[in-house]
């Protein structure tokens, strides 16, 4: 029961979301600027008036620390936030709403049917793995090219502690901070196009492209900055596919760099080895990457994920991560 609702809410989401960026998708050139502000500035204005849905490392912490609880009252908010800033090009995904819609919609049949307890939490993960599977079509979510992945994962996370000192220097409201992180996006956007939205899309076209290692660099730095500015900014959404993007991005500047390597290998390993730096789940990162893209070679992807885990800096990028247990 709880996995029909989880799908049915991930594919009802899916479909607004698909809906949405094809419409927004008509503001090209110049106007990806106002056109991201305003999407902004309209996000924002949702987390205030209709209240916070909270960030991702929350959610975390509600699961370790909070009984399992996820409270669905934040879902309005989290659902027409997400759908403004992912739609709309920010450089999030939809992984973090849905996970935080579906798992909420597992702590309320617990409630209903009075479930307490570690039940009550396996309730609450069952319905976020259930958001997962209907997004990503599975389950359960070399080490050489990992070394350099690691490198990036710190470089992104210090980016996006650089980028939240700014945004919390003042004391600012919500919709401003959206409408400023539209505005810096849209800009990214505009000389970068590929680096607007989650990557889901533009990982093919990456691919598929002739890109020189001057402009791969060029957009792997500035993909990095604008997750940074979108997680920092108020935006709402999650991070994972975009690193995803960052990660196949460096596998073809090391493949431009050293013809021999095999390209498969490099992408996935870098995939592997950044996600797993930034948000430390070796083992999870391992098999949704080999699901999702049919590779083979198990062992390799696995060394890459547990390399970005091992090597990953002391400062966590979520809070939750310092807790031992």
């Amino acid at each position: 029961m709880l996995g029909l609702i989880g799908g049915f809410i991930s594919g009802l989401y899916w479909i607004v979301l698909e809906f949405l960026t094809h419409q927004i998708a008509y503001f090209e050139g110049w106007r990806v600027i106002p056109a991201m502000a305003i999407c902004g500035l309209l996000a924002g204005l949702v987390i205030h008036f209709i209240g916070d849905p909270g960030k991702i490392h929350l959610i975390v912490n509600n699961i370790r620390f909070n009984k399992g609880k996820l409270d669905p009252k934040n879902n309005p908010s989290m659902i027409l936030s997400s759908l403004l800033c992912v739609a709309s090009g920010g450089s999030l995904g939809p992984e973090a709403p849905l996970v935080q819609v579906t798992g909420s919609m597992g702590t309320w049949l617990g409630k209903l049917f009075r479930v307490k307890g570690e039940a009550l939490r396996s309730l609450s993960i069952a319905g976020m793995a259930s958001g997962f599977t209907a997004l990503f079509g599975a389950p359960l979510g070399g080490s050489l090219f990992a070394i350099t992945a690691t490198a990036i994962g710190w470089v992104f996370i210090y980016c996006t502690k650089f980028f939240k000192l700014l945004f919390e220097k003042r004391a600012i409201p919500i919709y401003i901070k959206t409408l400023i992180g539209g505005i810096l996006l849209g800009t990214i956007a505009f000389y970068f196009p590929i680096t607007r939205y989650f990557g889901h899309h533009e990982i093919n076209e990456l691919l598929l492209g002739d890109f020189s290692i001057k402009l791969l660099l060029l957009i792997m730095i500035f993909k990095i900055i604008a997750i940074s500015i979108t997680v920092t900014s108020g935006w709402r959404g999650g991070f994972i596919i975009p690193l995803f993007f960052v990660g196949a991005t460096l596998g073809l500047l090391i493949h431009h760099l050293f013809p021999d390597t095999s390209l498969t290998l490099a992408i996935i390993s870098c995939m592997a080895g950044i996600n797993a730096c930034v948000t430390r789940t070796p083992m999870s990162t391992t098999i949704l990457l080999a699901t999702l893209t049919g590779f083979s070679y198990f062992i390799p992807l696995l060394f890459a994920s547990l390399t970005g885990y091992f090597l990953a800096p002391k400062i966590p990028f979520i809070s939750s991560q310092m807790e031992k247990g």
